[in-house]
């Protein structure tokens, strides 16, 4: 019973750490200053899941843009889209880490080598947005899918589908 409760506590709080971490990464695509303050915030959790560890990630990545030496650019990218690889790597079924690598990969400029997986992963989430099983929050999933309806190479089929997931 009481091994039971810890694991309720643990996962209380990493689901709260990410549900601020969530919003936190969305102001942050937009300032530097929030996202230095993000990577601190993520540095100073503990317990890395391979969801936070995939925002730790991608914060490394979104921080790039705004550094101003090209070499300083290219570590915090390779550094980023590597955590970003192992978290799906240690979670392939999660499109809430996919798409944070499909949203990453997709800006990232075409002449970096950074940008393997934008195929892959858009099919693997459209699928999973379409059947219903991608077991994203509703916040998240309402977020995904308008992010593929402006930025993935859709299908006619597909595109309705998830224009009907909006309405």
């Amino acid at each position: 019973m009481k091994g039971t409760f810890g694991f309720l506590v643990l996962f209380m709080v990493i689901n709260s750490d990410l549900s601020v971490i969530r919003k936190a990464y969305s102001e942050a695509i937009y300032s530097e200053k929030k996202t230095e303050k993000l990577l601190d915030d993520l540095e100073s959790i503990t317990v890395q899941t391979p969801t936070l560890y995939a925002y730790k990630g991608a914060t490394h990545a979104i921080y790039a843009k705004f550094l101003l030496n090209p070499s300083s650019k290219l570590e915090k990218v390779k550094k980023g889209t590597a955590m970003l690889d192992d978290a799906v790597i240690a979670d392939s079924d999660n499109m809430e880490i996919r798409y944070l690598r499909y949203s990453i990969e997709k800006n990232i400029p075409s002449f970096l080598p950074y940008r393997k997986h934008i195929e892959q992963d858009e099919v693997r989430i459209i699928n999973a947005l379409i059947a219903g099983n991608d077991a994203l929050s509703p916040e998240i999933r309402s977020e995904v899918i308008q992010y593929m309806l402006k930025n993935a190479q859709l299908s006619p089929e597909n595109k309705r589908d998830l224009e009907k997931l909006v309405n």
